[in-house]
């Protein structure tokens, strides 16, 4: 009989994670998922495992989430195959290329997390503005138009909601993957 594989393992721990945190309540964006996705790109040896990890955390996650918290807002397979739907899977594919990234040119994590928050916003909000039934005229400033009105989806002002939501989510989960990493490769160096 084969081991399992620690991969395998590692995957469900945090497929299991990313789920759990997403079907309690939270802040809109308040999630791991943008940590996973940048984390995954960083360390995994193969960027077809940091892609598998991070598309299987956010396909479960999604399907529990609109079966259960979203149930009444369409269906999933309509949301996979929306303008909005190809925007968060395209964005968070950039997020494991951003950790792949950082392979070779380190980035401090507090702007690795960052760069991870405006990524998502700007790529989401761009599908958002593509889509034929946005309202937003296909020009420029349609386009600034969308990325402004896409603000208040984080919830009150600037500052409170975007940066608490989205750029503080980011930033807790970051250190919470990262500060996890660097306790145990600490503790174990001293084992």
């Amino acid at each position: 009989m084969k081991p399992v594989s620690s991969f395998l393992i590692q995957g469900l721990l945090v497929v299991a994670a990313v789920v759990l945190t997403r079907l309690v309540p939270h802040p809109y964006n308040f999630t791991p998922l943008s940590a996973v996705a940048v984390y995954s790109g960083l360390r995994s040896d193969k960027i077809w495992k940091a892609g598998f990890l991070t598309f299987a955390a956010l396909l479960v996650s999604d399907a529990l989430v609109m079966s259960t918290i979203q149930r009444g807002f369409g269906t999933f397979q309509e949301y996979l195959m929306s303008f909005t739907g190809v925007g968060v899977y395209l964005a968070f594919l950039l997020l494991v290329a951003l950790g792949r990234l950082q392979r070779h040119r380190a980035m401090p994590f507090v702007a690795l997390s960052l760069c991870s928050s405006l990524l998502f916003y700007f790529v989401t909000n761009f599908f958002v503005w593509l889509s034929p039934n946005s309202g937003y005229p296909p020009n420029l400033s349609g386009l600034w138009a969308c990325l402004y009105a896409g603000i208040p989806f984080y919830r009150g002002d600037i500052m409170g909601s975007f940066f608490f939501n989205q750029v503080w989510g980011d930033l807790f989960y970051f250190s919470l993957l990262f500060g996890f990493e660097y306790v145990l490769l600490r503790r174990w160096r001293m084992a």
